[in-house]
């Protein structure tokens, strides 16, 4: 199974950098040197994908194709008119992804260090599973994800169930779900019959349980670090990783030392 497709939904606002965000569109905020949708383009590039489909906003369209139109793929622009949750975006690309398995990557959700997209598109080529990426985290934290339940095989995770922020003290397990994702046309007909929930929002999550639990979804365990963009403190920790790798120990040697001597 080839897969040569992928789905970056980028309707949301960021409310979590809104003073950013009014002005510039979250995923063209800056990641080192480049606008993070460049990182996001870079590694499924790597991965082999061949065609982008971006769901945005009316409103964020002009500048997002602004910056793309010269990209080194081939990229479709498709409107979501309301932001109704993950699984509403991927069912806006249905028709772009006809009956093809393909990628979903969520733009504010990066691993450093992993080729994780990789991974996954080797995986489902090989097994025909839809599969997603997974994070260990502390378990004192996991109930701030949504989390993976099922049998972790040398870092393959056979899902059982996936749990939205499970209470305190409940999770199933400190695998929090990642946003990278390869998925079959399987998952279709579970999304088609997913309700909407709290805000009007479609949840992919309620249809990944539906592959999960007739035991047609895997999960791979990331070997990198995760970083999220959607908020100033975590987005000022990925710039720095990133300034590491982009420009080398010394400068973060430097940086360091900058830090201490006024501090």
């Amino acid at each position: 199974m080839h897969i040569r497709k992928a789905v970056i939904p980028a309707a949301g606002r960021g409310t979590r950098l809104e003073r950013i965000t009014l002005v510039n569109a979250k995923e063209l905020i800056p990641l080192v040197d480049r606008p993070a949708i460049d990182w996001i383009v870079k590694e499924a590039t790597s991965a082999g994908i061949e065609e982008l489909c971006i769901i945005t906003s009316a409103n964020k369209l002009a500048a997002l194709y602004a910056h793309t139109e010269d990209l080194p793929i081939h990229v479709t622009y498709l409107i979501q008119s309301k932001p109704k949750g993950l699984g509403h975006a991927v069912q806006v690309a249905r028709d772009w992804c006809d009956d093809d398995a393909f990628a979903l990557l969520l733009p504010d959700d990066l691993v450093m260090g992993d080729p994780i997209l990789t991974r996954l598109v080797q995986h489902v080529g090989s097994t025909g599973k839809s599969t997603l990426a997974l994070t260990e985290v502390p378990q004192e934290k996991a109930h701030l994800y949504g989390v993976a339940a099922g049998m972790n095989d040398g870092g393959v995770v056979h899902i059982s169930d996936l749990v939205e922020k499970p209470p305190s003290g409940r999770e199933p397990s400190n695998l929090s779900v990642t946003g990278r994702y390869v998925l079959t046309p399987e998952i279709w007909p579970f999304l088609e019959k997913v309700q909407p929930g709290a805000g009007g929002e479609i949840q992919l999550t309620d249809a990944l349980r539906g592959l999960a639990h007739q035991g047609n979804l895997s999960g791979l365990v990331t070997q990198g670090m995760r970083h999220d963009l959607g908020s100033a403190e975590s987005w000022l920790k990925a710039n720095i990783a990133y300034g590491a790798e982009v420009y080398g120990k010394d400068w973060l040697d430097d940086f360091h030392a900058l830090i201490n001597s006024n501090s």
